[in-house]
């Protein structure tokens, strides 16, 4: 919970900043040249121990395909921390996620929404640090567990200077496990789910046009 509070905080936080550099700005609300690539940075993975980076290509004025993919690596698996404390060790994981993007306005807009369907897959492993019936003795098992998911989600570009915007959204799509057997074991409610239904999901991160 305290992951998704300072998430919404971080998210509100620069888009306020954002709405106050732009407020001077009466005109003009478009850039000169529409941008035909995004290079995107998503700083809140690195707080689950992960790391981002991902691109958006212009298929038109108001459509694009963007591509995430995503590594995550902790010897002492900073994302389960929380919720597992020290019982996990040497997480790694990898995620690839696939939009397209359906923009109300043309893309050289310095305010602009969107409607992304996307298809993702992800796949992570930990080491669990398990109690055996002798004291003091633990047995360590290799957990893993691969999902495969599929849904939308809403969101919005915003400049926060001329060529650098803040990209926020909110959505929801449908997780199956695909491979391993331990997706309630590694499964963490809106920050890592890989366990089979609907699952709530939302991303905050900036973004360079090229």
């Amino acid at each position: 919970m305290k992951s998704i509070t300072f998430i919404l905080l971080f998210a509100f936080a620069i888009q306020a900043q954002a709405m106050n550099s732009r407020s001077t700005l009466t005109e003009p609300v478009v850039r000169s040249k529409p941008f035909e690539h995004m290079v995107h940075f998503n700083p809140l993975a690195l707080f689950i121990a992960g790391f981002e980076v991902g691109y958006e290509k212009a298929i038109s004025p108001k459509q694009s395909f963007y591509v995430n993919p995503g590594y995550y690596l902790s010897e002492e698996a900073g994302l389960y921390d929380a919720q597992y404390g020290n019982q996990k060790s040497d997480m790694n994981g990898f995620k690839l996620e696939l939009q397209y993007r359906f923009y109300r306005k043309s893309n050289n807009y310095f305010r602009n929404v969107y409607l992304a369907p996307f298809v993702l897959f992800k796949t992570f492993n930990v080491l669990d640090h398990r109690n055996t019936n002798t004291p003091n003795v633990y047995e360590n098992v290799r957990q893993s567990a691969s999902s495969a998911g599929f849904g939308y989600q809403l969101g919005m570009r915003n400049s926060l200077f001329e060529n650098i915007y803040l990209d926020i959204a909110l959505g929801g799509g449908v997780m199956v496990p695909v491979s391993g057997d331990h997706h309630s074991d590694l499964h963490i409610n809106f920050i890592n789910p890989l366990q089979k239904g609907v699952q709530f999901r939302m991303s905050a991160g900036v973004c360079i046009a090229l």
